[in-house]
């Protein structure tokens, strides 16, 4: 197996731009409102373990970025297009096909899923052609 050289400090911009896009995503000027009616959840309710809650999401969005870093690294991706297809790929094969069987088995709500499955396509297209750009 070949050697893959990671770019760190693109990993962190990376991990940044989920958390940013996520704030952004899910204020009540965005989706927070329809994902509060779907989970039941006020907005407000989610005070309580915020500081906590965002230590552990900074952790797996440096997890996610470094992952798709790799998977940038080893396609030998170069351009933003390229970037953005291995996050399409990775989305399909990897989010939105593993998270629908909460709806077909939780009883998620297709809204709420497409919510917050639509927000990953989002953070894995922008973040795979920022790693394969730099």
């Amino acid at each position: 197996m070949r050697t893959i050289d990671i770019n760190t400090q693109t990993v962190v911009i990376a991990a940044v731009v989920n958390m940013v896009l996520g704030a952004i995503w899910y204020s009540s000027m965005a989706f927070g409102k329809q994902w509060s009616k779907y989970t039941g959840k006020s907005l407000d309710s989610m005070k309580n373990n915020m500081a906590k809650n965002y230590i552990i999401l900074v952790a797996w969005a440096l997890v996610q970025s470094y992952a798709l870093a790799y998977f940038v690294e080893y396609a030998d991706a170069t351009t933003a297009v390229e970037g953005v297809k291995i996050g399409v790929w990775a989305w399909v094969g990897f989010v939105a096909s593993t998270s629908f069987s909460a709806v077909l088995f939780a009883g998620k709500k297709f809204q709420l899923w497409s919510i917050d499955s639509v927000y990953y396509l989002a953070v894995l297209t922008i973040n795979g052609a920022l790693l394969a750009t730099n």
